[in-house]
Order: C-alpha cells, then sequence, then structure tokens
C-alpha cells in the first residue's frame, strides 16, 4: 500500500516479482533441458527442504516474538545472515 509518485508500489512489485520467478525458471531448467534429465523425486527433494528450513526458521522466530520484546533490526539482519549462511551450506552440499 506504500505510494511513492501517486503509485502504490504493489502494483508495479508484484508482477516483477513473477516475472522474475518465471524467467529464472526458463533460464535454469528450460534452456538447459533439465526436464529431460532430472526425476521428479530430484525436483521436490531440495524444494521440500528449504521449506521446511523456512518453516522451523519462522516457528523459532515466532517464538522469540512471543517471548522477548526485540528491535526490527535484530530480526532484518537475522533474515539475512540466516538465508546467507542456508544459500552457502547449500552450494557446499553440492
Amino acid at each position: 500500500m506504500y505510494k511513492e509518485m501517486g503509485i502504490e508500489q504493489g502494483y508495479v512489485l508484484v508482477p516483477l516479482i513473477a516475472f522474475m520467478g518465471y524467467t529464472q525458471y526458463k533460464m535454469e531448467f528450460l534452456k538447459q533441458g533439465l526436464f529431460a534429465k532430472i526425476s521428479i523425486q530430484e525436483l521436490w527433494k531440495p524444494h521440500l527442504h528449504s521449506m521446511l528450513v523456512l518453516a522451523a526458521l519462522c516457528s523459532i522466530g515466532f517464538i522469540l516474538v512471543q517471548l522477548f520484546h526485540l528491535k526490527e533490526v535484530f530480526f532484518v539482519v537475522g533474515i539475512v545472515l540466516l538465508a546467507s549462511a542456508y544459500q552457502l551450506y547449500m552450494m557446499k552440499q553440492k
């Protein structure tokens, strides 16, 4: 709902996010022909693993919010650091 120059940013950002996801899908999956080489289980296993980690971290964050009154900066920095650490961990596994 944030307006800048009279336009709500959601009307611009949501289509851009969808377009970027589609472009990434095309570049990483379709262009390389991975759809012919990878089974459905090889696709879903990393996805489900990532979603379970995300759900666990969201639960921990929710519990922290209920127990402690922390500043928003703590959560923003925590999200960035945890996301970076997870990406590095996943890169080492490949």
